[in-house]
């Protein structure tokens, strides 16, 4: 189990469960407001929203329902932290528990919509929160966006019991940036210099100007990283050219870190690994890369595995674990 600690509006948020089991509604007793987890891969329980906590009803169905956006949670889309979260409290002024059916009855164009349970059941009394999260269907819509919605909770015992909400919400700045180097790792023989396609796409709703700081080991130099500018959705590729010292030693493991900062909270940074082999067997390494980006790790792994034998036999070829020397039955005629 991995816990990740991140931080948004200098709050902290625990990943403890895979989505598969992130939703699961806590509905507290006595009367307390109960919480829900509102985001997949995250299990824990915030606070309950103020703003939820003196919920009346004004249909006589003695269900009231509210939302508000969430302060807590972000929605991570392409590496873009999407403000579309949100809580609906549903609270249960009969004297009885009542099960309850959620749903959309529309949502805005662009946005797919869903809860986080899609029934529940409350006690008398008790104020429950759900979440609510709206993902971008494609690309996220323009600053200043109004997305509308309503969403429905009807009792399973008594449909005639229901109550909707009509609301919406404005499309916020969303920043973005991420990163991808192809291949994913590099490997040459010493002094000679490795490629690679460094490609950056802006996944906000709005331009974003990038700049880079490279971390980089003694014995290794960058070349071809510049800053750049991106409209909103555009991807840049750099042609970046990756150089090991003549006097590395073979097998040496490198790894440089580029870090981009375009002006959100957290930078973005993406490490390359990088491999010092003998003649030959950087073209297997590359060759392996490119099969595990393809998908195909079994024959990832073997080209992998040549390359280490190949170096091993250049560094030590009277080793017969890497010569294979094989011994020939002498037999006698008499």
């Amino acid at each position: 189990m991995r816990i990740e600690i991140e931080s948004q509006l200098s709050l902290l948020q625990f990943s403890l469960l895979p989505a598969e089991f992130a939703f699961a509604t806590k509905v507290a007793l006595k009367g307390m407001l109960g919480v829900d987890p509102l985001l997949p891969n995250f299990l824990i329980e915030p606070p309950a929203h103020q703003d939820l906590a003196n919920l009346h009803s004004v249909s006589g169905s003695g269900i009231a329902i509210g939302v508000v956006p969430d302060p807590l949670f972000y929605l991570d889309v392409n590496g873009a932290q999407v403000l579309t979260v949100f809580r609906m409290g549903i609270k249960n002024e009969t004297q009885v528990s009542e099960t309850l059916d959620l749903s959309f009855l529309s949502a805005s164009a662009g946005f797919v919509a869903r809860a986080s349970v899609n029934r529940i059941t409350i006690l008398p009394g008790v104020t429950a929160e759900v979440g609510l999260i709206f993902t971008p269907a494609t690309g996220l819509p323009a600053p200043g966006t109004v997305a509308p919605f309503t969403i429905q909770a009807t009792s399973v015992n008594d449909p005639a019991v229901t109550v909707s909400m009509t609301s919406s919400f404005v499309v916020p700045v969303t920043h973005g940036v991420t990163l991808m180097a192809s291949p994913r790792q590099i490997a040459t023989i010493p002094g000679l210099a490795g490629d690679v396609a460094f490609q950056i796409s802006s996944t906000g709703n709005v331009s974003e100007h990038v700049t880079f700081q490279v971390q980089l080991p003694v014995g290794l130099t960058l070349t071809g990283l510049t800053d750049v500018t991106l409209t909103a959705g555009e991807t840049r590729t750099l042609m970046l050219t990756v150089t090991p010292a003549a006097g590395l030693p073979i097998n040496t493991q490198l790894t440089a870190t580029i870090t981009a900062d375009f002006g959100n909270e957290t930078a973005v940074a993406i490490t390359i690994p990088f491999c010092v082999v003998v003649p030959g067997a950087d073209a297997m390494t590359n060759a392996s890369a490119a099969a595990g980006e393809l998908g195909d790790i079994d024959f990832a792994n073997r080209l992998s595995d040549l390359s280490i034998a190949l170096t091993n036999l250049v560094q030590t070829p009277d080793n017969p674990v890497f010569t294979r020397v094989r011994r020939w039955r002498v037999s006698t005629v008499s």
